[in-house]
């Protein structure tokens, strides 16, 4: 099977304003990081954040977005405590943010009766893991009939292809944004910025 078991749709809406608070804290202090690199406080935030997020989405059984939690947990703790250069710091920056900003994209999936398939995450999965010098994610039990449902198969999840398209565009956005406020080189009016998610 490629996906994972039915979410506990009930509990999941119980908990969506939390994991989507939570969530928005984690982009804000990826966006405090990215303006004061040499602070690495902002990035333990986000790691502890992420870990507390990793628990509510094994606990409602939406497995695909825990993997995401648990690798952004395990990069920030990692950026945190290593003396890494600035195109590592950069880098983990850029996947950092683009997964706390597709992540919400994937949860509004789930939560609108979509299947937690962890396939369409794998690109996340292994940006963060390369960040850390990690081997690439291998899925148990995807294969080609996995990848033709993904590709539309499944009529039920067509109308949440354009969701998942929206959540891509604005993660590497945000992950651009990311990468030149490490840099140096925010653009004007770019500062203190906030998306807000509600799921």
């Amino acid at each position: 099977m490629a996906g994972f078991p039915s979410v506990n749709e009930q509990a999941l809406h119980l908990v969506a304003r939390e994991l989507a608070a939570t969530l928005n804290d984690v982009r804000i202090a990826l966006e405090a990081a990215a303006e004061s690199p040499s602070d690495k406080s902002h990035i333990a935030k986000a790691a502890e954040l992420m870990r507390s997020a990793r628990g509510v989405l094994r606990v409602v059984e939406v497995y695909g977005a825990a993997l995401v939690a648990e690798e952004m947990e395990l990069t920030s703790r990692w950026m945190a405590g290593s003396d890494t250069d600035a195109r590592q710091y950069i880098d983990g920056l850029d996947a950092l943010m683009r997964s706390s900003v597709q992540l919400p994209t994937y949860l509004e999936r789930v939560l609108g009766g979509g299947r937690d398939l962890a396939l369409v995450l794998l690109p996340l999965l292994n940006d963060l893991r390369a960040v850390r010098g990690a081997a690439g994610h291998r899925l148990p039990g995807v294969d080609l009939d996995a990848r033709r449902d993904l590709a539309g198969g499944d009529r039920r999840r067509r109308g949440h292809g354009h969701h998942d398209r929206e959540g891509a565009e604005r993660g590497h956005r945000r992950g651009g944004e990311a990468r030149r406020r490490a840099a140096g080189k925010e653009p004007p009016g770019e500062k203190g910025r906030r998306l807000e998610f509600g799921l």
